[in-house]
């Protein structure tokens, strides 16, 4: 169980240090310019704080979130140029009703 992960400004490509972490309270991205997947934290079914992704220059796509299903705090996906809208909206209709 992790209650925070926290990004900014990092050479993180992945995700994958997380792979053991079933629980995480909030997941915050911020202006990583080579994380390409979310690799990683495939497991986490829900969020009690938030998930932010913001800025994320090769961000391609969201497919590690498919088993997250509820978030409690707020979502906030915006300036990842590769990631479709399509993607977006359905991940936050999914997981914040």
């Amino acid at each position: 169980s992790l209650e925070r992960f926290e990004a900014h400004n990092t050479q993180l490509r992945d995700l994958r240090l997380l792979h053991a972490v079933t629980a995480l309270a909030s997941l915050v991205l911020d202006a990583n310019p080579v994380l390409g997947s979310l690799a990683g934290v495939d497991g986490i079914a829900a969020m009690r704080g938030d998930l932010v992704l913001t800025g994320n220059a090769t961000l391609a796509s969201l497919a590690a979130l498919d088993q997250l299903t509820a978030v409690l705090g707020t979502v906030t996906v915006t300036d990842n140029p590769l990631l479709s809208a399509d993607e977006v909206a359905a991940l936050i209709a999914r997981v914040h009703p």
